[in-house]
């Protein structure tokens, strides 16, 4: 199997543009989400400068086995409501684009990674970009609630 270079992910939310921009930048939020399923964020393990230049920083546990799997990155590029690109120290690219589609409230969201990719990492970063999406999605739906 070919692996590419590039992951996207792309889904449609009921949500405004600006509440997905809120999701990513309000770390009361993100920590709720953006992990894979079977992690937490806890609160208290996130720090975020949410400026060009800013960096970000946090520790997943891994729920069944204690694992601790941190992140640090620096943004790149925040254009709100629309654009939020970040690298991380180990080389990932994330790129957060967030689209209004004109029409009650759907917003596009599209993901990608762009990261130095061999068979397990791609398997396990699609499972978990698709996973934190679903974790996103629940967090924006009980905030429309």
């Amino acid at each position: 199997m070919k692996i590419p270079e590039k992951l996207v992910v792309t889904r449609v939310f009921d949500a405004t543009p600006q509440q997905i921009w809120d999701a990513f930048t309000d770390p009361d939020k993100l920590h709720k989400f953006f992990g894979p399923a079977g992690t937490t964020i806890p609160r208290d393990e996130l720090t975020m400068d949410v400026r060009v230049g800013g960096e970000f920083s946090l520790t997943m546990h891994n729920d069944k086995n204690g694992e601790l799997y941190p992140m640090q990155a620096e943004y790149v590029i925040l254009d709100e409501p629309s654009t939020i690109q970040f690298k991380t120290t180990g080389g990932i690219e994330g790129t957060i684009e967030i689209e209004d589609l004109g029409m009650a409230g759907k917003t596009l969201l599209t993901w990608s990674t762009v990261a130095p990719f061999d068979e397990s990492f791609y398997a396990g970063a699609v499972i978990g970009t698709h996973s934190a999406i679903d974790n996103l999605g629940e967090l924006l739906a009980s905030i429309a609630a």
